[in-house]
């Protein structure tokens, strides 16, 4: 998916994503990343 962040922050829009796992019961751990995140970075760390 594409979004033209710079129309949505000129609209003055958040530009927040969620992120949801559903499938939490196949992972040990579950760590998200806090805070802004970069393009292309990891934004959470699923350990099995």
């Amino acid at each position: 998916m594409v979004a033209n962040l710079e129309a949505i922050e000129a609209a003055g829009k958040p530009t927040t994503t969620m992120v949801i796992v559903t499938n939490s019961d196949d992972y040990k751990s579950i760590e998200p990343t806090l805070g802004n995140v970069a393009a292309g970075a990891q934004v959470v760390k699923m350990g099995k």
